[in-house]
């Protein structure tokens, strides 16, 4: 009992010198323990309130996750004006996370939400890109998406036919542009860029270990999503159109959702934005390196 004691005391130390240095909290060190430190989240919160709530619109459940400051953005946002709302992320526990109906699906996709896709290939290798080109063709959770040959992403895609979706929140943005201007060939983008979008997890804000364990009893592709966005959609990709499309350039893709997750600000069952003001409302794309934000009227 007297070594435990010691043990929890250490462990309460070393949680108040990170919570009080903002320094250390950004720290490439701290960055490597941030999976240990969100399952150790995660199994104290699971051990106060079991098995969670359902909500009254989609099940809804308590998940720790990382959360930004809330902070109301102007309609436009220019990428490079938008890193002053960054923010540096921190555990927060807990955060109601929404899994959406199938009925509900396609509107996550009906504002056009600019995206980062997380994929790997056959050898499990990660890598992230930004999408926009992405069109819901009915009420179901079908879509079209078209990824350009020339991105390293592609082949994976390809093999896998199973990637995620995930909407980042406005204070990403210039993490959003970064992403997009380099290739998973020259650098590792989750040695780059986990940091900045708050660490990797599995769709749902649920904990993730990589490697996973493939069987044959779980033949699903193995898939990630990013703690620091504001929704994972699982998507399984059905059809390759490209030969039939006349587009030489660029993959297109009939897709599915398989299933979604929202945190519950950005969720109130049948419309996805910002449900409260404050909250830091997700990202659409004029061109030209200029971002919107999504903001109901």
């Amino acid at each position: 009992m007297a070594q435990l004691t010691e043990k929890l005391a250490t462990c309460e130390e070393l949680l108040t010198d990170l919570l009080q240095d903002q320094e250390l909290f950004r720290s490439e060190q701290l960055r490597l323990l941030r999976g240990l430190v969100t399952q150790l989240a995660s199994k104290l919160w699971k051990g106060r309130k079991g098995s969670g709530r359902s909500g009254s619109r989609d099940e809804c459940t308590d998940t720790p996750t990382p959360h930004g400051a809330e902070e109301l953005l102007p309609s436009s946002v220019d990428a490079h004006e938008a890193g002053a709302y960054s923010k540096s992320t921190a555990l927060e526990a807990p955060l109601q996370v929404c899994m959406v109906k199938p009925a509900q699906l396609s509107r996550l996709l009906y504002t056009n939400p600019v995206c980062i896709l997380s994929s790997c290939d056959e050898r499990l290798r990660r890598n992230l890109m930004t999408i926009s080109w992405l069109t819901p063709i009915d009420n179901h959770g079908r879509l079209i998406c078209s990824i350009n040959k020339r991105r390293h992403s592609a082949s994976g895609i390809l093999a896998q036919r199973l990637f995620v979706l995930n909407v980042p929140s406005a204070e990403l943005a210039q993490t959003v542009l970064e992403v997009g201007g380099s290739s998973g060939e020259v650098v590792d983008k989750i040695e780059c860029f986990s940091s900045a979008l708050g660490g990797c997890c599995s769709p749902g804000w649920k904990p993730l270990d990589w490697p996973p364990q493939v069987s044959p009893e779980s033949p699903e592709s193995p898939v990630f999503a990013l703690y620091g966005c504001v929704a994972h959609l699982v998507i399984q990709v059905h059809a390759d159109l490209t030969a039939s499309s006349g587009q030489d350039a660029h993959y297109i893709l009939s897709c599915s959702i398989l299933h979604a997750y929202v945190r519950a600000s950005y969720w109130d069952g049948k419309i996805f934005c910002p449900r409260h003001k404050g909250t830091v409302p997700y990202l659409t794309f004029f061109g030209s390196q200029t971002f919107g934000v999504v903001l109901p009227k």
